[in-house]
């Protein structure tokens, strides 16, 4: 049978449309030539996923995004359909996973679960969105910027600091530093028997070890009878007698008694110094003329030539 050349042209074509559907497919991810099983993933934020983007299994990869849409619900969701060859099962309890790399591409990675039961095709699969790097990095990036801004304020600082002045000084302090260094060397002499002399007082004191632990514990001992005295009734007697002066001396002030008649009253006093004076004067008189005023005699008579007038 003879093709006429309209029918080749025709079947020409449908060749060619069914390489371009495929080839179109193809670039979405899609291959009709090839069996998959479809699961479906919701996320808030699908954050860049694009479709035909890879579908991973520990970096292997197992399918592509085939659409993306979102959720006639209302609730703002996007809804993610994935592509995985026949061969691929997803156990009950696995996440699927919106990660990026480095460059910002994005994909679904799946964490399987160590299930042995499997999802069905059409299942809707638990979903899970990976930190992106850059956030992971940003606490590293702003630990960085703090550095930096700290690093930065330390060499101003440095430069404030560190200003021709203060290198001269710095230079000066050095010099005076060589100096005494150099005083010091001269000081060798002295400073070695000054050591020497340190030597000699601590072996004394070592030798004499035992006469010090001696001398320590008769302090102890004294220290311990001190104690044990009934101090504070000694010093409380010895207030009470103190406060007793205060009082007899202020009586004395107020010229109550004997002694404060004396020390307020003149009359008495003057009283007692004629009393004495008197008394003095009589002495004497009875030194003089004891006959007077003792009378003896052998035959029993008096002498009254003798009497006083």
């Amino acid at each position: 049978m003879k093709i006429s050349k309209e029918a080749k042209i025709g079947i020409y074509v449908l060749v060619v449309l069914a390489m371009f559907i495929w080839g179109l497919n193809y670039l979405k991810g899609k291959d009709i030539f090839t069996r998959t099983h479809e699961y479906y993933l919701v996320f808030a934020n699908v954050a860049g996923l694009k479709i035909s983007n890879p579908v991973l299994i520990s970096g292997y990869k197992v399918g592509t995004v085939r659409d993306i849409y979102m959720k006639e619900d209302e609730s703002g969701k996007v809804m993610v359909q994935i592509s995985l060859n026949r061969y691929t099962r997803v156990p009950v309890g696995s996440i699927a996973q919106l990660s990026s790399d480095l460059l910002g591409t994005k994909s679904i990675k799946l964490k399987f679960s160590k299930s042995k039961v499997y999802h069905k095709p059409n299942d809707t699969l638990q979903s899970a969105v990976e930190t992106d790097i850059m956030e992971q990095l940003m606490p590293l990036k702003n630990k960085v910027e703090s550095a930096v801004v700290s690093v930065d304020s330390l060499i101003g600082l440095v430069k404030v600091i560190f200003n021709d002045k203060a290198i001269k000084d710095i230079h000066g302090s050095f010099s005076n530093l060589n100096t005494f260094t150099a005083g010091l060397k001269d000081q060798n002499p002295r400073i070695d028997s000054i050591m020497k002399n340190m030597t000699s007082i601590s072996d004394n004191l070592r030798k004499n070890n035992d006469a010090l632990s001696n001398v320590m514990k008769n302090f102890s001992s004294i220290s311990d009878s001190i104690a044990k005295a009934n101090l504070k009734q000694t010093l409380l007697e010895t207030q009470m007698a103190v406060t007793q002066m205060h009082e007899m001396l202020a009586r004395i002030n107020r010229g109550e008694g004997s002694l404060g008649m004396m020390a307020k009253n003149d009359s008495l006093y003057n009283n007692l110094s004629s009393a004495s004076k008197n008394l003095d004067l009589l002495l004497q008189d009875l030194k003089k003329n004891p006959k007077r005023y003792v009378h003896f005699s052998i035959f029993g008579k008096s002498d009254k030539s003798s009497s006083p007038k």
